[in-house]
């Protein structure tokens, strides 16, 4: 106010003609002038600020009531998102422009009832009391609006629709899928992922939910395979997929409901040191037994990244040539669970050189000859006696008498063969196993010069393969496997980041692991057999179709789907 008053006098000066204003004097005026603009200015941008967030706001209310009554206003059968549960008219998300000024809409509809554990009505359910009910007569719409500039918050509304004859839905078909995290060690608390459910030819049907329990309500019937749709890191457990357990028939009238667990792949990071120097050993052999199952696995020579473990107790052996193994037992792989990396270091001692000493003794006598008299006599005189010693050391480098041994195992077709088994017996070991990597190699360390018999097997019907050798530096001993008399191979193609599935039932799957090209065979009778893959990524089965196995007939099929990294 006094800064206000100062500026009407110097303007009343000017206005009753007395003396004009120095330089300085009209500066001062004008710089307190826009002082106090300034002043008065910056309230009325704050109340400007305020008014134009509240209509952002005022405009996410409308958007939201608006979609609300609109999807009120839809028939219950529409009320749902395109290959979503449930099926319907309405987009998860678009955007809507109003002034200008974007905002994002987004629509889950979800089933209420029963079926989900909730309770609409007293009764229990949500339908009629005393009546067959599988709870899929209410769904649930959230809907949520949000400025693209994210000026205000999100704006969420929710109501529940309900058909017009309540409890009247006992013809439909739905299921149900309960997740199990498997973590042995300790639970995480990453979200659940979602899950999607296949009915080919159709198009998937996506859950949208990250719970432990999914519903697929109202939806048609048929025979169904459950897989992860948002996986979140998850994979589902190789023995419930054995045991079909991802297979599902939707029958009208009934929920059918199945389990799976699901895991997160832990990674092994090994470092094997030379204990004496320090160094990198560069071509050592890492071999893993998962303890619950007992499934051994042999990897390459100087593979130390091992990713893909199920979190679990291995044992664990470490070998290479001039060097002693290491090996331990019961490993939580990964120790810091949730963290799924587990590094280990390994120091591995060398084997000392071997050294013979042999000692060699020379003894020498003198004998000196005199003559006496008449007669000649021989008398020993004098007599000298020397003795020499001579040492000899002989030095044997390491390894100690054995080397390494690389088998390759390849099937009637000449593919090499991912997870085959081979085994040497040993006069004093005992029988050597080792399982082929995805190249369809395996290492053995044996007695050098010695023969040896090596067997090469799998579980997957191909006829075993043995080959006599002798165990010398550089030696490949190559298995090719066989086929029995009236019985067919056919080969899988296509299997990258995968695993093949076969069944004769179409129920519980036989898992076979594809080569390095993305490969792998069986061998069977005559007869229908469904084949299929299981992305490693998200456990979805893709590609699944029927094939017929011919005697005496080697045939292959493209498994189609493509799974993601």
């Amino acid at each position: 106010m006094v800064r206000a008053n100062r500026v009407h006098r110097l303007l009343g000066r000017i206005r009753s003609g007395e003396g004009g204003f120095s330089m300085v004097e009209a500066m001062v005026a004008v710089t307190i002038l826009m002082i106090a603009i300034m002043m008065s200015m910056q309230p009325l941008m704050a109340a400007m600020i305020q008014i134009t967030d509240a209509r952002t706001l005022t405009v996410s209310e409308n958007l939201a009531q608006a979609e609300i009554e609109a999807i009120r206003a839809l028939d219950y059968g529409d009320v749902g998102s395109p290959g979503y549960s449930p099926d319907g008219v309405l987009p998860r998300t678009r955007t809507e422009t109003v002034e200008e000024r974007d905002y994002q809409v987004d629509i889950v509809v979800t089933y209420e009832g029963s079926i989900t554990g909730l309770s609409i009505i007293e009764q229990g359910g949500d339908g009629v009391q005393g009546s067959f009910d599988p709870g899929v007569d209410y769904k649930f719409v959230q809907v949520t609006v949000t400025p693209a500039d994210s000026s205000s918050p999100p704006v969420v509304m929710e109501t529940l629709v309900a058909p017009g004859n309540i409890g009247a839905h006992e013809g439909i078909a739905s299921i149900r899928v309960t997740l199990a995290r498997y973590e042995p060690f300790e639970p995480s608390t990453v979200p659940f992922p979602s899950l999607t459910i296949t009915s080919s030819p159709s198009l998937p049907i996506h859950s949208g939910a990250h719970t432990e329990q999914q519903v697929f309500a109202d939806v048609p019937e048929g025979d169904y395979v459950v897989s992860l749709d948002v996986a979140n890191g998850w994979v589902i457990h190789p023995d419930d997929t054995a045991a079909g357990q991802q297979n599902v028939t939707a029958t009208p009238g009934l929920l059918t409901e199945t389990n799976l667990r699901v895991y997160r792949p832990a990674t092994l990071v090994a470092t094997i040191l030379d204990a004496e120097s320090g160094e990198a050993v560069p071509n050592a052999r890492i071999r893993l037994v998962h303890n619950p199952s007992g499934v051994q696995t042999d990897y390459a020579p100087g593979e130390y990244a091992i990713t893909g473990l199920m979190p679990d107790a291995y044992d664990i052996s470490v070998s290479a040539g001039s060097y002693y193994g290491w090996s331990a037992t019961s490993v939580n792989i990964p120790a810091g669970y949730p963290n799924l990396i587990h590094e280990l270091v390994v120091e591995l001692d060398p084997i000392p050189p071997t050294t013979t000493t042999t000692s060699t003794t020379t003894t020498t006598t003198t004998t000196t000859t005199v003559p006496t008299s008449s007669t000649t006599t021989t008398v020993p005189t004098s007599s000298t006696t020397t003795t020499s010693t001579t040492t000899t050391t002989t030095t044997t480098l390491p390894p100690a008498n054995t080397v390494t041994i690389k088998f390759v195992v390849k099937d009637n077709t000449g593919r090499r063969v991912h997870g085959a088994t081979v085994e040497v017996p040993h006069p004093t070991r005992g029988t050597l196993t080792a399982v082929t990597d995805d190249r369809g190699e395996a290492y053995l360390d044996l007695d050098e010069d010695d023969r040896f018999t090596a067997t090469a097997s799998t579980e997957w019907g191909h006829g075993p393969d043995s080959d006599d050798f002798r165990a010398r530096s550089g030696t490949t001993v190559d298995l090719k496997l066989g086929r029995p008399r009236s019985y067919g191979t056919y080969v899988m193609r296509n299997g990258d980041r995968a695993q093949f599935l076969v069944s004769e039932t179409g129920n519980n799957w036989t898992i076979i692991p594809p080569n390095y090209q993305g490969e792998a065979s069986f061998v069977e009778r005559s007869g229908w057999f469904l084949v299929a893959k299981q992305c490693d990524a998200n456990g979805s089965i893709e590609g699944a179709t029927w094939v017929y196995v011919r005697n005496n007939k080697n045939l292959s099929v493209w498994i189609g789907g493509w799974c993601p990294w």
